[in-house]
């Protein structure tokens, strides 16, 4: 989510606090103005008549902790000690014209690929996704960051020659700069701050330009895309052809400083940026007026209230089991958390744990202490050290909760330091383990057994889309650059579905987005080694010969004018598609298939041809929905061929965790039949393998993904679906039995009197 600055909102000048850092902060609730100077990346004052860009280092750093700021959660994918964390959305690389979606990731996250290895380097990788990256990172130049060319403990590879071969000829850095951290993407006050107006001078190279330009505080000239590779930046013509900044004179105060309007935490709209996403059907993009709004936004909550952050913006994600660096509780900023508390956080990892061991908590004699305490029981994704202590679990804040004011998070910033040995030590206060935070509420799940807490996260029935008959394509800020002004159909690679409902490691259902990679190889030993998709590109362009789309121009090409007049007639041919029959649709549809079968063939067998020639290799291959196409022995087409990779041809998931649906948008809130039935969408729905390829995979139905047994569910669904009729039969027995029991009381009571007379 959002990055924050926290609560070190700094004075004008860096100042040394008594017994804190050489940060200044403010300590107040309220906002703190920043009439400021601005400094360029040679640390020069810029004045009105300045032509140099703004730079966030030498400007914010020299009253916020940069170094500090830098580690955080948005900005460390590229450092080697950074956590991974739980799988997350990856940078998808696609390219319409090869018909590449190549999922990647320096975090070492399943089904993803290491761009170093493929040959895309960290300049690439800006330029490609600078537009939605908050700076930093990947985004500064090797020689100012001092980042490995290789990735942590891997050894350079055989083939480091072709991959040196795919980089970028000479730096481009010392021509664009840095993309440095921006605060302001996410800290500039709502509607101040043109995101459209930085990705541009990203795609136009102008890296350290692009902060300036979306503070529109002035107006940038000139492109660093129009200069050539090589070319010298100290170099007087060079010079004259960089990128120069026109100030609005009017921005600056006649002491030099500049207002900017900012907050400490970021609105949802700078969220919104990197974290939209819309879904399509059949039809195409889902209308956004037939959608809601998260539940929790609805009733007037930030992003940030639940992830927050210190000024070491490790944003909290909220996912079970989630751990700090300074080993700060978090449990309850998760769903269950929050709603629940910690201790029954604590008794369902606990019962989620035995029940991986085969066990049953209630047949388990142990303590919940003793068993918390067991390290066979304690699962590293589940349990939080400190939640094992029950005398920590139960200490309160000594005055306000961490993270809602400044002094907690420079209390935070303090235990980074202290880490390092550069401040005093002092005890970490955790955040209140109590339910109820930001006033939510405790669900009551009326009649529900608690098995299905330790089968089913919360997100599985209260988040994402409500799951159809077939998952959904879902698109994304990230991979599909929503919030630029584009014309788009729902089509665009990459092709990401779902719901769709899979086990996590922690054994329990979680809705998920997943996709299929597609993308030239290279095959050795059985294995695809993708290559960069920018020499592809230059390799097989000719072979293709694509001006735009793979799909549209091989995989499905338009019929031409005569062909159309000879399939449907020549009353029929000219008339607008949308007119046509079922019957006439289904004849276009049928003759473009059958036209793009022998195009592919074509055009794929000579592109893997040119690639095997130029790179000198025995045999390349295109993969796209799990499928692997190879040049066919003779070498005149391309044949499916079998190889155990499973990284190039499986399924890559992530985890879904909003949008939130309110308690009656809920599954199962109709009744336990809603999903214990043989028409339950949470376990009939289906998924099958897409991508920009002529055929797709099978379909798949998440009770396979979930690896349930088909007899065992079927065997449940019978019981279910009479469990009514069972009842009512039970309740007539009962009133049987029972009238029989009064028969036959008054039956002896009548033997007795009588007896008796």
């Amino acid at each position: 989510m959002a990055i924050a600055l926290g609560g070190l909102l700094a004075s004008a000048a860096p100042v040394r606090a008594a017994g804190d850092t050489k940060y200044a902060h403010s300590d107040s609730d309220s906002r703190y103005l920043h009439h400021i100077h601005l400094y360029d990346t040679n640390n020069r004052r810029i004045t009105a008549d300045s032509t140099t860009p703004y730079s966030s280092v030498n400007t914010c750093g020299r009253c916020h902790d940069y170094d500090t700021i830098a580690h955080g959660w948005h900005f460390n994918a590229f450092l080697p000690e950074s956590d991974d964390g739980r799988q997350g959305e990856p940078w998808v690389w696609t390219d319409a014209r090869t018909g590449t979606q190549l999922p990647l990731s320096y975090r070492d996250w399943p089904q993803t690929y290491d761009p170093r290895k493929i040959g895309i380097d960290q300049w690439m990788l800006t330029r490609k996704f600078g537009g939605r990256l908050p700076g930093g990172g990947v985004g500064v130049a090797p020689e100012e960051a001092e980042a490995p060319s290789q990735p942590q403990g891997d050894e350079p590879s055989d083939d480091a020659e072709n991959e040196d071969s795919s980089e970028t000829p000479v730096s481009r850095w010392p021509l664009t700069g840095s993309l440095e951290i921006d605060c302001l993407v996410c800290h500039s006050v709502s509607g101040k701050y043109d995101f459209n107006a930085r990705r541009e001078q990203i795609a136009a190279e102008n890296f350290s330009w692009a902060a300036t330009a979306a503070l529109r505080i002035g107006t940038v000239d000139g492109e660093v895309s129009r200069i050539k590779d090589g070319a010298d930046p100290d170099d007087e013509a060079t010079q004259e052809k960089l990128p120069k900044v026109a100030y609005d004179q009017s921005v600056f105060a006649s002491d030099g400083t500049v207002f900017v309007d900012l907050v400490r935490q970021p609105q949802n709209n700078a969220c919104y940026q990197c974290h939209s996403n819309r879904t399509v059907n059949e039809q195409g993009i889902e209308s956004r007026w037939t959608h809601d709004e998260d539940v929790h936004l609805r009733a007037g909550m930030q992003c940030v209230d639940c992830h927050r952050n210190g000024i070491d913006h490790h944003i909290v994600r909220g996912f079970p089991g989630e751990k700090r660096p300074d080993g700060q509780s978090m449990v309850t900023l998760s769903c269950a958390g929050c709603h629940l508390g910690s201790e029954f956080v604590e008794q369902l990892s606990t019962e989620v744990n035995l029940a991986a061991n085969g066990k049953s908590a209630a047949a388990d004699a142990e303590p919940a202490d003793t068993k918390r305490a067991d390290p066979e029981l304690a699962d590293p994704e589940l349990a939080d050290p400190e939640l094992a202590d029950t005398e920590l679990a139960d200490t309160e804040l000594a005055d306000t909760e961490l993270a809602d004011t400044e002094q907690a998070d420079a209390g935070q910033n303090e235990q980074v330091e202290k880490e390092r040995g550069t401040a005093p030590t002092r005890e970490v206060t955790e955040i209140r383990s109590l339910a109820g935070r930001l006033g939510s509420p405790r669900p009551a799940h009326a009649g529900l057994p608690p098995v299905h807490f330790e089968k089913l996260s919360c997100t599985a029935c209260h988040a994402g889309p409500l799951p159809r008959d077939q998952a959904l394509g879902i698109m994304t800020s990230l991979a599909h650059s929503l919030g630029e002004k584009e014309h788009r159909s729902g089509q665009e690679l990459p092709r990401i579905l779902g719901p769709v409902y899979a086990k996590q490691p922690d054994g329990r259902i979680y809705p998920h987005r997943v996709m299929w990679p597609a993308f030239w190889a290279v095959i050795q030993d059985d294995t695809l080694r993708p290559l960069d998709p920018e020499s592809v590109y230059d390799i097989t362009r000719r072979s293709l010969r694509v001006r735009n789309d793979f799909q549209t121009e091989i995989v499905m090409p338009e019929l031409r004018s005569s062909e159309l007049k000879e399939l449907i007639g020549e009353d029929r041919y000219r008339v607008d598609p949308q007119e046509w029959t079922d019957e006439e649709t289904q004849k276009v549809q049928a003759a473009r298939q059958a036209a793009g079968q022998e195009l592919f063939q074509e055009k794929v067998a000579a592109a893997l041809a040119a690639i095997q020639e130029e790179l000198g290799v025995e045999r390349a291959a295109y993969v796209s929905s799990g499928t692997v196409y190879a040049t066919s022995a003779d070498g005149e087409g391309i044949q499916k061929l079998e190889v155990q990779d499973p990284q190039a041809t499986g399924m890559i998931r992530w985890p879904i965790a909003h949008r939130v649906r309110p308690a009656g948008w809920s599954l199962g809130i109709t009744g336990c039949t809603e999903c214990h039935s043989d028409s339950a969408t949470l376990f009939t729905s289906t998924v099958a393998a897409t991508g920009p390829g002529p055929e797709d995979g099978p379909p798949t139905a998440m009770a396979v993904l979930q690896g349930i047994d088909a007899d065992q569910r079927l065997a449940w669904n019978q019981l279910f679906s009479g469990r009514a009729t069972f009842k009512y039969a039970i309740a007539a027995s009962l009133v049987v039995l029972a009238a029989v029991l009064l028969l036959g009381i008054g039956l002896l009571m009548g033997r007795r009197r009588s007896a008796g007379d």
